[in-house]
């Protein structure tokens, strides 16, 4: 929960062997990141950015 003019930060593994092998027993749930900024969105966030590394993408988004 945000409160409002509140900054989410965020970091996921990319879905991959390695990252479900690392997940075995527990709930693993990846993200999408061509699709994050467009669900950020429909979520109401505004100020979306969406990074992406070798091994993880952050993201960052704003309630208004």
């Amino acid at each position: 929960m945000l409160r409002p003019r509140g900054t989410l930060l965020a970091s996921d593994a990319y879905d991959n062997e390695g990252t479900r092998q690392h997940h075995v027993g527990d709930l693993f749930v990846p993200l999408d990141p061509d699709r994050l900024p467009d669900r950020l969105s429909a979520a109401g966030f505004t100020g979306i950015g969406v990074e992406r590394g070798e091994y993880d993408l952050r993201f960052h988004a704003r309630k208004p």
